[in-house]
């Protein structure tokens, strides 16, 4: 029998919260915690989804998402998603040759077809950590230095949105914005960034689509 409560005391403990700051994070009020941690209420779906999503916590297995590479569980739940260790660079870029290797990662598909988007085809995904601060608002929010983002390379297509790009033998991770003239205009999410415009037909550089980032993991979690 998992041992909820116990699981529940040692995740707020590790994160160092209290039970009505955990309670916040999980959607429920104060007692609610309490009840939990003293064994006389139930853990429902609604908060074991709330921890998958803030915490990449899965209290069924008791595992996290970076501890899913080392642990060997219901393999038929697994699986390998490609991994670029070296990454794509939030700033002004990073050179395609030999020192970007393609490692390998392991996720939980359950774990997976919570945090991502409906409907997502999980053969598609690509893994890129990231390095530089040219998608972190003012506000030190959105993706971070050395967070982990899921790319899917099936999404080719631009709209409006976040893509990893190949510009001149240099990947990057930027918003892209399509005007109606076909020109894109290449922005950070940090204003020190200056915005560039892509014509295809008159810019003097390349630039090719590798995929639009699905969802990033803090790199205070992974």
């Amino acid at each position: 029998m998992i041992d909820y409560p116990q699981r529940i005391k040692q995740l707020r403990v590790k994160y160092n919260l209290t039970q009505e700051q955990l309670a916040k994070k999980l959607g429920v009020g104060r007692t609610t915690i309490a009840y939990i941690e003293q064994g006389s209420r139930e853990i429902n779906d609604s908060v074991k989804l709330n921890l998958l999503k803030e915490f990449y916590y899965d209290i069924e297995n008791d595992v996290y998402i970076k501890e899913l590479e080392n642990i060997d569980i219901k393999p038929k739940n697994l699986i390998k998603l490609p991994f670029y260790r070296i990454g794509v660079s939030a700033g002004s870029g990073t050179y395609i040759n030999d020192d970007i290797l393609e490692d390998y990662i392991i996720f939980d598909k359950r774990v997976l077809n919570v945090l991502l988007p409906k409907n997502s085809n999980l053969e598609y995904l690509q893994c890129f950590s990231v390095s530089g601060d040219s998608m972190t608002s003012p506000e030190g929010k959105g993706i971070l230095n050395g967070d982990l983002i899921f790319v899917d390379i099936s999404k080719k297509q631009i709209f409006d949105g976040i893509y990893v790009i190949e510009a001149n033998n240099e990947l990057r991770i930027k918003r892209l914005i399509k005007n109606l003239d076909g020109t894109l205009f290449i922005q950070s999410d940090n204003p020190k960034y200056p915005k560039e415009v892509f014509n295809p037909e008159t810019s003097d550089f390349t630039l090719s689509i590798v995929g639009r980032v699905i969802f990033n993991i803090s790199r205070s979690i992974f």
